[in-house]
């Protein structure tokens, strides 16, 4: 018979169970379209026109090798203009932009008058002439053909995309590489939103909107911790679905365990903040899609409940013998890590063949890099539940770049 502790962690090993095996779903989806459908992409004949969006503030270690990709990006030149929209820089970001704009026509500098990423954004969206949006961050480099391929899927009436990111600067040390296995948790977790149907979370540095679907939701982002985000639910409440477009952008991660930390406490809190604003989601869309993002937007919430299991689970081993509830719970959450370990490598090995091996030598890091994260989404939330102020604390960039990208860009 369950005492009323084990009942608590009875409920408590359920939610995390629903939560595990919605993870695994998408997982299990993403990964079976990635492994057997490996179709080309169809270009199109069709180019309308593409504003690449750029917010920048003290980007002068980065943003010359992004503008320097983009006029060589794979796209009529004639049908492309480049916006970098600057707030508030006390470096030489200023004096970088200005050289390239001296050198390309296409290149243009706003300056950007209110604090925060998404009125920056908002600042060069009034100048920009395209019929495509594509936004990306200074950090990045996008792949040459993303716009060719967000082109082709426009021609088929998409609205909203995104595609995915890979680590820039993997070999710059053990947090950075970890960040590779992030980036194939999202890329695969983001095909199996799309081939079930669902609305794929928007990301800021990889994503195309139209002008049609950016007008349907005022044509603004807001001024909020998590702009992509909170623009995504918008757009899904007014019947825009983000589909995965299979272009990626070369993108830098955290190099510091500090930097890493705020930059996820920004999103966590962006994340619960706006899931907390658009909770009326189920009543402008299906109820699948709307479930999906509501539990996308809680990821935090049940990353705070895994860390919270591992201290609970360590601390009830004396109680074991004494309760039902207990001993299940133990043994489930012990179970379910130590198979999510297993699957984790096997997957590796799956998707990746022998480009793997290096990831496979520190897999054993990356539970301690998701309880990092889960601490994180801890914190997020005491800050929430608290109302600390906001601040929009904007993620260090170091200029680094791995010599895997260097020559794939000769």
């Amino acid at each position: 018979m369950l005492t009323p502790l084990g009942y608590f962690f009875a409920i408590l090993g359920t939610m995390l169970s629903v939560y595990t095996a919605y993870w695994g779903l998408l997982l299990v989806a993403g990964g079976i379209t990635i492994r057997k459908d490996r179709k080309t992409w169809k270009n199109s004949a069709a180019r309308p026109r593409v504003s690449i969006i750029i917010p920048a503030k003290n980007e002068e270690k980065v943003i010359g090798r992004l503008l320097a990709s983009l006029q060589t990006i794979n796209y009529d030149k004639d049908k492309v203009e480049i916006i970098v929209s600057e707030s508030g820089s006390t470096d030489h970001t200023v004096d970088v932009v200005m050289d390239f704009c001296k050198q390309d026509k296409r290149i243009r500098l706003v300056r950007s008058g209110a604090v925060g990423k998404g009125n920056a954004l908002n600042e060069a969206i009034k100048y920009a002439t395209g019929e495509l949006f594509f936004f990306t961050d200074a950090d990045c480099v996008p792949e040459n053909d993303f716009l060719v391929k967000a082109a082709a899927m426009y021609a088929a009436n998409v609205h909203s995309m995104v595609g995915y990111p890979k680590t820039i600067n993997s070999g710059q040390n053990i947090l950075t590489k970890l960040a590779i296995f992030e980036d194939l948790i999202w890329r695969i977790m983001s095909v199996g939103r799309d081939r079930l149907g669902l609305s794929v979370p928007l990301a800021g540095p990889y994503c195309v909107i139209s002008r049609k679907a950016l007008c349907s939701v005022g044509f603004e982002f807001r001024d909020v911790l998590t702009e992509d985000i909170e623009l995504w639910a918008r757009l899904l409440k007014n019947g825009y679905v983000t589909r995965y477009i299979d272009a990626f952008v070369w993108q830098e991660a955290p190099s510091r365990l500090t930097t890493l930390i705020r930059q996820r406490i920004r999103w966590y809190r962006g994340y619960m903040e706006t899931g907390l604003h658009h909770i009326d989601i189920f009543k402008r869309t299906d109820l699948a899609k709307a479930t999906d993002a509501l539990l996308m937007l809680s990821t935090p919430f049940f990353a705070m409940l895994s860390i919270f299991s591992y201290f609970i689970s360590w601390f009830s081993l004396p109680d074991l013998a004494s309760s039902l509830g207990i001993v299940l719970f133990v043994a489930v959450f012990f179970g379910a890590n130590i198979l999510g370990f297993i699957a984790l490598n096997a997957g590796l090995v799956y998707f990746a063949g022998k480009d793997a091996l290096g990831l496979l030598k520190i897999s054993p890091f990356v539970y301690l890099y998701f309880i990092v994260l889960g601490i994180s989404s801890s914190l997020a939330i005491l800050h929430l539940i608290t109302r600390r102020h906001a601040i929009y604390n904007r993620t260090e960039k170091t200029g680094y770049s791995d010599m895997s990208f260097l020559q794939q860009k000769r």
